[in-house]
């Protein structure tokens, strides 16, 4: 039996924890705000619908730490903001505002401050849950590119 360091351990969780994510069946709503890097961005692709508190900034962040992306992120990120967008966030590791994020499409609204942008973004889930083909109408966009 071949031990299994922590950190290998901890990327497995995090993997199934991306995987799980993205096998709900139901929409998934999320507010974000601070800065995302990296595996912060991976967890957010996840996410259906996505409220960023106007403060909140993106930066990939992976491969000048020489770290590779997880969880589906390579494939996910060029979904919601296009290939060559994800390519510029990929390589160059500019860090963007919630109004540039929301204009690329990586997320879908900015809202002033944390507590709105958590409120919005419990507005909108409130209204999936209650609103069958909205929700239908959002998952079948993980399967379609716009």
């Amino acid at each position: 039996r071949v031990a299994v360091p922590a950190a290998a351990r901890s990327l497995l969780h995090t993997l199934r924890g991306l995987t799980a994510l993205r096998s709900l069946g139901v929409p998934v709503v999320a507010a974000t705000h601070g800065k995302l890097i990296g595996g912060g961005i991976a967890v957010l692709t996840c996410a259906d619908y996505v409220v960023a508190a106007a403060e909140a900034t993106f930066e990939h962040g992976n491969l000048v730490r020489g770290v590779c992306p997880i969880g589906g992120y390579t494939a996910r990120l060029p979904h919601a903001v296009g290939p060559s967008r994800a390519l510029r966030m990929y390589l160059t590791n500019e860090t963007i505002g919630a109004d540039q994020a929301c204009a690329i499409r990586l997320v879908h609204e900015v809202r002033p401050g944390t507590v709105a942008a958590q409120q919005r973004a419990l507005q909108v889930a409130r209204a999936l849950s209650r609103d069958g083909a909205a929700a239908s109408a959002l998952l079948a966009d993980r399967l379609e590119p716009d």
